[in-house]
């Protein structure tokens, strides 16, 4: 920087000289995928100063951007290095900070063939395409090739099944696949009507027919409808040739059905008359006898003959069941030579229904008496025909869960020789028992949160418990008393929730909840708070420490009492000397325990002082009982009360002045109890009072 001043027509410069600000230029990451061209490298600037930009700064140029990555490089990371360039700045100098281009895979798309073959034929070899591959790379270049599945087997139904590839793998690309189809079609079947022969006059033989080309070991029963075979014969069709034809069959999906023709051949007959049988129910009357012909030919029928048969039985409606004779006799005709057959009547039992009658009954009681009803009884016959009664059951027992059980009527040795027996199950309801579901009465105190509600449960049966019964869930129990809530009782109120059981219903019974008086305790760190505490709280008994800040316990103790003669004060420390046990009771303690008692002594502590008495800890009678043994003690026994806190906070490290603070005393006053503690005591030095102190247990090194 140059600098210029004129005087009296003289100018003088002087050069003040300044560094350049450093300018940090950081090319910037960048990614592209495997194969393709490299990205424009861009950078960044940071370090301008003045609030100057890149535009407003003087910069000029640009950075030299460069990567050793090609569009053939391989997945990875790779630098971008940035160098001056024709990067240029008056104000400013650079360094440069590198970044890194990602190679990320590339996408490679590996695509399953179509494919196609025959129901019943295996499977083809399978192919696929690839798609995606850059950089002159071909499947060699994958670590592993794809492998191809279909779901489709030999045995598979016509249809379209998926072709899976999966199982590719390639360090620099990332694969994605396409399935393909295998398309099953249709095996050829090829149906043929079996050839047949029939008298002539008679009817039709069944027609039947042979496949050749079924697959995966189906047969006939595969088909989905059997083919339908037919004939242009009939019953009075002449001796001849007629053709047998086969259609209608369906096969499903996985067959195209071809058909093949087969001959029915009529040959010459005889004529024969058969009584028909017939059959009937016990106690119903006869039918209508008729007869059959075997033989007519030429179009003739029974018409033709010049006498008709007569057709009879020796059954009634009355006969038992059994089979009787049906005869035809009697026909002519000069055209036929006639034969006969009999028949049969047969008598067949009467169908008797007897139905279990329904039943209900309470879930735990005995079941009741099992009936049953009759239904099919004939010629005036009741149940006092039968040779013995049903038999009658149930799965069910008076333990039996709440449900549907069968009641099963059974021939047991019910017989008859004109009825058959057919039964009818009835049902026996057990109907849930009631269970009566009673919230448990709770206490807790004013203040508290609700305690946890239980519920008591009566009304099982068959020995069932709460834990055996199968009841799940539990009741909802609720109260309208918050911990808010005053002293007083306040309802429970009990609820099904999510309480459930196969074989109970719930009835509720509320109970109560009762909220007592809750304990008060007030904490107090200085013998000042402790009185102000006091004050505000008039709590029936102060619990108190000898250790606070500033005044002591027994000052605090002097001040409630000289305040409220009545106060009832229990000292709870960590304490035990007989001199500050006996200070504490001089003070006006009414009871001491020490912090190592038991939790059930500070109980009864309280209780004892809270009724006026006196009470202590075993270790503190102790204590008191021995004290007079030890000569350290019999010295602090000379001191008052005050001049024993003075003493204590002496020995504890207080100033004259901070003694007196805390004591509100005056300074003279707190100087004439040091000198007066000297004296009884009879010792020179404060180093002296200090041991005296820790002998004594008024305070520690």
């Amino acid at each position: 920087m140059h600098v210029c001043a004129g005087r009296d027509g003289h100018v003088g410069c002087r050069v003040r000289t300044g560094t350049k600000a450093s300018l940090t230029v950081t090319a910037d990451n960048q990614s592209r995928a495997y194969g393709a061209a490299n990205p424009t490298l861009t950078a960044s600037y940071s370090g301008f100063v003045n609030g100057e930009t890149l535009a407003t700064s003087g910069v000029t140029g640009a950075p030299a951007l460069a990567t050793t990555a090609t569009s053939a490089s391989a997945v990875g990371s790779y630098p971008i290095t940035a160098t001056a360039g024709t990067l240029a700045a008056s104000n400013y100098t650079f360094t440069y900070v590198n970044a890194t281009l990602t190679v990320t895979k590339a996408s490679l798309t590996v695509k399953a063939d179509n494919l196609s073959r025959a129901y019943g034929a295996a499977n083809p070899t399978f192919t696929f395409t690839y798609t995606g591959f850059v950089n002159g790379d071909t499947a060699t270049n994958l670590t592993t090739a794809p492998t191809v599945t279909t779901t489709a087997t030999q045995a598979s139904s016509v249809g379209t099944y998926p072709i899976t590839a999966s199982g590719a793998a390639g360090a620099n690309y990332t694969i994605a696949y396409v399935a393909g189809t295998l398309n099953v079609t249709p095996a050829t079947l090829t149906i043929t009507a079996n050839d047949k022969t029939k008298v002539y006059g008679a009817a039709n033989p069944a027609l039947t027919v042979s496949y050749a080309g079924f697959a995966n070991g189906d047969t006939a029963a595969s088909l989905t409808t059997a083919p339908t075979v037919t004939t242009t014969a009939t019953a009075a069709s002449a001796v001849g040739s007629y053709p047998i034809t086969a259609g209608g069959a369906v096969a499903g999906a996985n067959y195209t059905i071809a058909y093949a023709p087969g001959t029915l051949t009529v040959t010459p007959a005889t004529l024969t008359i058969t009584a028909d049988d017939k059959t009937r129910a016990y106690g119903a009357a006869n039918p209508t006898l008729t007869v059959t012909y075997g033989g007519f030919v030429n179009g003739d029928t029974a018409a033709s003959l010049t006498t008709a048969p007569t057709v009879a039985t020796t059954a009634t409606a009355a006969s038992a069941v059994g089979s009787y004779p049906i005869t035809a006799t009697g026909a002519a005709s000069a055209n036929y030579a006639i034969s006969y057959a009999a028949g049969t009547l047969t008598v067949t039992p009467a169908t008797l229904t007897i139905t279990a009658d329904d039943k209900t009954k309470v879930y735990g009681s005995s079941n009741p008496a099992l009936t049953v009803s009759y239904t099919g009884f004939v010629n005036g016959d009741t149940a006092a025909s039968l040779t013995a009664q049903p038999s009658v059951s149930t799965t069910a027992t008076g333990a039996s869960a709440v449900g549907t059980y069968p009641i099963t009527a059974a021939g047991g040795t019910l017989s008859s020789p004109n009825y058959s027996f057919t039964f009818v199950d009835g049902t026996l309801t057990v109907t849930k028992a009631a269970l009566t579901v009673t919230a448990d009465n709770a206490t807790r105190a004013y203040g508290a949160a609700n305690p946890t509600f239980t519920a008591s449960y009566s009304g099982f049966a068959n020995g069932d418990t709460l834990a055996t019964s199968g009841t799940t869930g539990a009741p909802a129990l609720t109260t309208t008393a918050t911990a808010a809530s005053a002293v007083g009782a306040y309802p429970i109120t009990a609820v099904t929730g999510t309480l459930a059981a196969p074989n109970y219903t719930f009835t509720f019974v509320d109970g109560t909840l009762t909220v007592t008086k809750a304990a008060l305790t007030v904490t107090a760190d200085n013998a000042t708070r402790a009185y102000a505490a006091f004050k505000t709280h008039a709590p029936d008994v102060v619990v108190m420490d000898i250790s606070m800040k500033g005044a002591s316990g027994l000052e605090a103790i002097r001040n409630i009492r000289s305040r409220d003669r009545n106060a009832r004060i229990l000292v709870f420390s960590m304490h035990s000397e007989a001199a500050i046990v006996k200070a504490a009771f001089n003070a006006g303690a009414g009871g001491y325990v020490t912090k190592s008692s038991e939790p059930a002594m500070l109980i009864r502590a309280i209780r004892a002082v809270a009724r006026g008495e006196r009470a202590m800890s075993d270790d503190i009678a102790h204590v008191l009982a021995t004290e007079s043994l030890d000569p350290s003690q019999s010295m602090l026994d000379r001191l008052a009360e005050r001049e024993i806190e003075i003493l204590r906070q002496l020995a504890a490290g207080a100033t004259t002045e901070q003694i007196a603070t805390n004591l509100n005393l005056s300074l003279k006053t707190v100087q004439n109890y040091h000198y007066m503690v000297k004296a009884k005591t009879g010792l020179q030095t404060d180093a002296q009072l200090v041991r005296l102190a820790v002998a004594c247990g008024l305070t520690s090194l």
